[in-house]
């Protein structure tokens, strides 16, 4: 597993304004949490006070309507711009990713 969680923020690394494409691959429902998880590891921390992106994202974020949102692609949008909120600042404390905060998408 070390090497596929590597290879995952080595991808993280490589990812540029240009590659939507890819960072709603790594931020759709199926996969942000595996991307998030990749940022977890610390091969310098491995005891119990390691960071827990995941348990955040499950246990701690809860999406509420002010109004409802019946389209489900203006809410796959929210939910994308929030994971890509929560992956620079995630990834602000691993790596300097300077091309992911050009992306928004709306």
């Amino acid at each position: 597993t070390e090497i596929y969680t590597e290879q995952i923020v080595g991808s993280v690394r490589c990812v540029q304004e240009t590659d939507i494409e890819l960072l709603e691959l790594m931020l759709n429902d199926d996969n942000y949490l595996l991307v998030f998880g990749a940022f977890e590891y610390d091969p310098d921390n491995l005891n119990s006070s390691q960071t827990t992106y995941r348990e955040f994202l499950r246990s701690k974020i809860h999406f509420k309507q002010a109004i409802q949102i019946d389209n489900p692609d203006i809410l796959k949008r929210i939910h994308f711009n929030y994971r890509l909120g929560y992956l620079r600042a995630v990834s602000y404390t691993h790596l300097t990713l300077p091309t992911i905060y050009s992306v928004q998408i709306s």
